[in-house]
């Protein structure tokens, strides 16, 4: 049986303080940093071999800038170390370099090294409940090393270096050691015979491991590191920030993400400077709660890069996502760096130059989980440049599903615009023998103290709403330069007149345009009319908005016109209304949602209906 003991939130062995990781998680970094400078220790030891040491601590001196220590194996494949900033061994280096303390590399050099995958849990709870409670509930479905084995080998050199360690005398304890969470177990129960004999497994036999040939050490390229970091590129660059304090009490990996996403969104504000554009705060919480719903699914506390990016694709669209693919990968640190030969890999090939060699990471941890997930990015300049010139001019038309929304949008104006008109026409009056309408309760509970109940009567409302329109930004020829008139081509429709943006400076995709509505004007039933921008009775309209508010008093079959804008209608369009024997209803436009408003102002136009079968891939 093990006995270790938990002292202070630290798992205890005599003099030994074990920090029992999962390599490249911060979790386990921010811990060694916790234990190093709550005590004080003279020796720290880390699972690497001695043979190492001097390439290690060399890259070590480079951080920021991530290097990784390789060495060749006997079939010519390359086995290597990255000095991963959230690693707990690099952690506790550095922090042994920083304070003069005695660095021993206690691992045993192996031929070839074994690596091993395994699922291990999510490092996030150990922030939650601590190390040893977290080792503790985790220790017993460890696999154990068959007798003999290279990991069985490991751990009794190890056993027997930390035991040396400790008879040296009280001036170099007590020791700090980093190792792998999965040797610990295995390292105690050697430790165990060896006090129980009195003497380490090895005295005066001690075997020589093989040394490993070509050690090199080589600076990572910005592409490699996420393929080699435990944790996210940037994530790291947050860690190496917030390492500079005096603690990392704070630093939390999942609010870290939450900076990342936020980093994600004000580089895709950089590219999309327009309102309507922008992702409101309700758009970016309803993303925050997709992640987490992802992350119960797949049974995690915090989630991956790609739970992330289904989430930003699936509320914003797939140029968001690829944000925050790009910011996730960035690492800062890197931008200053000297050296000019950085060295492309992954986790299972390294390059120098042409050559091409297999590799493999030289600890335990938790295997990388590839999914696709599809992503398109914006097209790029030539060949939007090519659907341009391919556009006809002649034959345009509009997207079906996007008519729905906004014609039930005009329908939702309409029913208000009949409201707000019934409601001025509301009289209040003392309740005597009949409740009217109903209790109006505001005037009710205001003359409480008299004892009066006061009651609403709601004459109906004779007439209809025929026109609508919708002023959602001032008449501006530059950006609004497209007026256009469009008859229905279905029942349902109405006769739309717009100014709106050019759609041809904005293709998506071959036959597909996206333009923003400046102003609206719907009329229902629809009938055939003269072009309302080519009509000479609305010539004495001082803009575009005005425009259309003549058009809607003139062409109107219903009593009523619905005028949605920032400002009341000026006069002059009330009284050319009332010429006509119309009423405008104004309905403030800051009484909608903002963000409706701003989806349903963005359409697009085709280039002909056979354009409508595959429109919707290019549709976001």
């Amino acid at each position: 049986m093990v006995s270790l003991h938990q002292e202070d939130g630290v798992l205890q062995w005599k003099d030994i303080a074990f920090i029992p990781s999962i390599h490249g998680r911060v979790a386990f970094a921010r811990e060694v940093r916790r234990v190093f400078l709550a005590g004080r220790y003279p020796t720290v030891a880390v699972e690497l071999p001695e043979s190492l040491a001097e390439r290690t601590l060399e890259g070590i001196e480079h951080l920021p800038v991530i290097h990784t220590v390789s060495y060749e194996e006997g079939n010519g494949s390359r086995c290597f170390f990255p000095l991963d900033p959230c690693d707990s061994v690099v952690e506790a280096l550095r922090l042994g370099i920083g304070e003069n303390c005695d660095l021993e590399f206690i691992d045993f050099d192996v031929e070839e090294f074994q690596r091993l995958e395994m699922v291990l849990p999510d490092s996030y709870a150990v922030n939650s409940i601590g190390l040893p409670d977290f080792y503790s509930t985790v220790a017993p479905v460890l696999p154990t090393p068959p007798p003999g084995s290279q990991d069985d080998m490991r751990e009794l050199w190890m056993a027997h270096k930390l035991w040396k360690i400790l008879k040296r005398g009280r001036r170099h304890l007590p020791v700090l050691c980093v190792l792998g969470m999965a040797h610990l177990r295995g390292v105690v129960s050697y430790l165990e015979k060896a006090e129980a004999s009195g003497e380490a497994a090895f005295d005066g036999t001690d075997p020589q491991g093989l040394p490993p040939f070509d050690v090199a050490l080589d600076p990572i390229s910005s592409g490699s590191l996420y393929h080699i970091l435990g944790e996210l590129p940037y994530t790291t660059h947050l860690y190496e920030e917030e390492r500079r304090s005096i603690t990392l009490e704070e630093f939390e990996a999942v609010d870290k993400m939450k900076e990342l996403l936020l980093r994600a969104r004000e580089r895709y504000h950089e590219k999309h400077t327009q309102e309507y554009e922008r992702i409101s705060l309700a758009s970016f919480q309803n993303m925050l709660q997709l992640i987490r719903n992802l992350c119960l699914l797949q049974k995690r506390l915090t989630p991956t890069l790609y739970e992330m990016a289904i989430a930003a694709r699936g509320v914003v669209g797939s140029e968001f996502a690829i944000a925050v693919v790009e910011t996730a990968k960035d690492y800062p640190s890197l931008d200053d760096r000297e050296d000019t030969h950085p060295v492309d890999m992954t986790e299972e090939a390294m390059k120098f130059g042409e050559d091409i060699y297999p590799a493999k990471k030289r600890y335990v941890d938790e295997a990388k989980v590839w999914k696709k997930l599809k992503l398109e990015a914006p097209p790029p300049p030539n060949q939007v440049k090519r659907w341009q010139t391919a556009w006809n001019p002649h034959d345009t038309c509009s997207w079906t599903p996007e008519d729905i929304l906004i014609e039930n949008f005009a329908g939702h104006v309409r029913g208000r615009a009949l409201l707000e008109s019934g409601i001025a026409q509301e009289h209040l009056e003392e309740f005597s023998t009949s409740l009217k309408d109903g209790i109006h309760l505001r005037e009710t509970i205001r003359n409480l103290h008299l004892g009066k109940i006061i009651v609403r009567e709601t004459p109906p409302v004779h007439g209809q709403v025929g026109a609508v329109v919708i002023i959602y930004e001032p008449p501006h020829e530059k950006k609004f330069p497209w007026k256009l008139t469009w008859l229905p081509e279905f029942e349902w429709e109405s006769v739309l007149a717009f100014y709106a943006t050019d759609f041809r400076a904005e293709l998506v995709g071959p036959g597909v345009a996206r333009s923003t509505y400046g102003g609206q004007l719907f009329l229902r039933p629809h009938r055939i009319i003269r072009d309302v921008w080519h009509d000479p009775q609305f010539d004495e309209a001082r803009d575009d908005a005005e425009r259309l508010q003549f058009a809607a008093a003139a062409l109107s079959p219903e009593r009523f016109v619905a005028c949605v804008s920032a400002s009341p209608p000026t006069r002059r369009v009330k009284e050319y209304a009332l010429r006509r024997g119309k009423q405008v209803i104004y309905l403030p436009l800051s009484s909608f949602s903002r963000s409706t408003l701003e989806k349903l102002r963005r359409f697009h136009v085709l280039n002909g209906k056979p354009v409508r079968s595959y429109a919707r891939q290019f549709i976001r």
